[in-house]
């Protein structure tokens, strides 16, 4: 099962094992540490000794669930791989809900649902829900989510996440608006690359090349080329490399844009379809586009990004 969801989306063995050992009866504790691992499956084993169909089933039944909620992440939100995903412990609950309900393609998921899902799954993702203590963490939303009804409890679980460290049931404004930070520096900026890719597949972007953005097959861009605002004075990463300059497009252009400044790559290629200003939330404004202005053009891009972050939110709340 690993082998394939591992070449198919890059899916660690880690949530996989979690996801399915607990829904065999262990709790996140028994599954993490060796000692009381090896007691558990002894246990499991006693337990199952006479009915080795109902473990064959339990796989079955995983990997469909997981399977399932794959195909949603990417119809979606376009996240076909776990390139940006912060923690892939996240998926377990949504894995879990799947398999209590018996979902067998996303297609079988009511849209109502589907968007509780997809809510959680980005609220909690972007606030590192699961990043400190997440055996009992997880333990505690799989307990809500068995307890519970056909529908998603998505106001429980974030009654749970507001009332535990980091202490946020949402994604607020100052943390997209008022953010400067090297987001391309090893795993810290995943969060925020993540909600980029998602907003801009929702927006039906193109990569500039009439495709639509996928992260996988994209380059990160510079809207400021970085050696462009180096060679004009700007030599800090937090200013350079922070979300309100980044978006994806296609990796042949990228390289063709090279170091040459907004006001003059964007006649060659945005020029040719207006509608690139609005799905990659760029200031259309040309005022902008001077390095004289550069904070502001990062101050008016990242309001974009909150206002777009903030319709999905309340589209996903439906």
């Amino acid at each position: 099962m690993h082998e394939e969801f591992s070449a198919s989306f890059e899916l660690d063995l880690e949530p996989l094992i979690r996801f399915v050992f607990s829904r065999m009866g262990m709790d996140q504790n028994q599954i993490t540490k060796v000692q009381s691992f090896r007691k558990a499956i002894h246990t499991l084993k006693e337990k199952y000794s006479k009915e080795l169909k109902k473990i064959t089933e339990t796989l079955n039944n995983s990997e469909t669930s997981v399977r399932t909620v794959l195909e949603l992440l990417d119809s979606e939100f376009g996240i076909s791989s776990t390139q940006f995903v912060p923690s892939q412990n996240i998926l377990i609950p949504l894995f879990d809900f799947t398999f209590q309900h018996g979902y067998c393609g996303a297609k079988d998921i009511p849209r109502s649902v589907k968007n509780k899902m997809l809510y959680w799954f980005l609220v909690a993702s972007f606030n590192g829900t699961y990043s400190s203590s997440p055996n009992y963490k997880i333990d505690d939303d799989l307990g809500i989510i068995r307890e519970g009804g056909k529908d998603f409890p998505i106001k429980e679980l974030i009654k749970l996440m507001k009332n535990r460290p980091p202490y946020r049931g949402d994604i607020e404004r100052n943390s997209v608006v008022n953010v400067y930070s090297n987001v391309l520096r090893g795993r810290a900026g995943k969060e925020y690359l993540m909600l980029l890719d998602v907003l801009l597949y929702r927006k039906q972007a193109t990569d500039w090349a009439s495709k639509t953005v996928k992260s996988e097959k994209a380059a990160i861009h510079h809207i400021f080329p970085r050696e462009f605002l180096k060679e004009n004075g700007e030599t800090r990463d937090e200013m350079i490399n922070c979300l309100a300059n980044l978006t994806f497009i296609d990796p042949d252009i990228n390289s063709g844009i090279g170091d040459n400044a907004p006001g003059s790559y964007f006649k060659d290629y945005v020029g040719k379809d207006e509608s690139i200003f609005e799905k990659h939330m760029i200031p259309s404004k040309e005022e902008f586009w001077l390095i004289d202005n550069y904070e502001k053009f990062l101050e008016a891009r990242a309001k974009l990004v909150w206002q777009n972050t903030s319709d999905l939110l309340d589209e996903l709340q439906k």
